[in-house]
């Protein structure tokens, strides 16, 4: 599962990934599971993404609910 990290500038600054790994902090190869995003339709998309090649078909949209009293 990605982890998303929200705000590319702030995260970049606070820490470097690529350090972790060189140091053994964390595996290289989970450098790929840290994804820097700046909107919800991207980490959206980064979701979607990890699901349909995880889950090897197409997942839907989420569907908004709406709550019983806006249906009146």
């Amino acid at each position: 599962m990605p982890v998303l990290l929200y705000r590319r500038d702030w995260w970049e600054r606070i820490i470097n990934l690529p350090a972790l790994a060189e140091s053994g902090m964390i595996a290289p190869r989970d450098l790929d599971l840290v994804r820097m995003v700046e909107s919800a339709d991207e980490a959206w998309d980064i979701i979607r993404d990890f699901c349909t090649e995880r889950c090897g078909e197409s997942q839907p949209d989420p569907i908004w609910i709406a709550a019983p009293w806006q249906l009146l």
